[in-house]
């Protein structure tokens, strides 16, 4: 989000006007100017996705200036109390990183954007969010959670790929680090752990 808020991602605009890109316009689109606040909040691929996540109608898009100054006044004026607040904060989040993490598959990958197949798993990842922070804040000792885990897909001929997670201990709060790198075939090429 800080990088979002401070026009720090990749966009075609920002690399446009570094020289860096022929044309501003939105790979997504190919209408506008592809700015982080179109990108996140006025494509059109994304109004269907803000709504059935979190029933926010962009209306206005005329008044959008900034991704941080529409987050602000949607927190202020979301006037629920503090822990709802933060609840829709987190979901904004997450919507946000979802929406750009389907942006870069549709440039890079080719992949469609699929409003219908993203905001189940928006939805999913918001209700793991959760459930971590509802045990974290209950301090249980034992902690039992299960993800659905997604089949491993290896990278094209001659690339490889490197996966990387994190655990943390809910007893002792000990956390570790772990990454594996593998080629197109899923062999695997090397691994590196480390407790934090």
């Amino acid at each position: 989000m800080w990088r979002a808020c401070k026009n720090l991602l990749a966009t075609n605009h920002i690399l446009w006007r570094r020289h860096l890109r022929n044309d501003p316009l939105c790979p997504c689109c190919s209408e506008l100017p592809e700015s982080i606040e179109h990108t996140i909040l006025l494509c059109d691929w994304v109004q269907p996705v803000w709504f059935g996540v979190a029933g926010i109608r962009i209306n206005y898009k005329e008044q959008i200036r900034t991704l941080d100054e529409w987050l602000l006044t949607v927190l202020t004026d979301f006037r629920q109390g503090k822990e709802q607040q933060s609840y829709l904060g987190n979901v904004i989040a997450v919507t946000c990183w979802f929406l750009w993490k389907a942006r870069c598959h549709h440039v890079f990958e080719k992949a469609e954007l699929l409003p219908e197949k993203i905001v189940p798993k928006i939805q999913r990842f918001i209700l793991e969010m959760e459930d971590a922070n509802s045990l974290t804040r209950s301090k249980r000792n034992i902690v039992e959670v299960r993800i659905k885990e997604d089949k491993c897909q290896f990278p094209e001929e001659g690339w490889t790929k490197l996966n990387c997670d994190g655990a943390i201990d809910a007893k002792t709060f000990d956390a570790g680090i772990g990454v594996v790198v593998r080629n197109n075939a899923g062999a695997l090429i090397g691994g590196k752990g480390l407790s934090l």
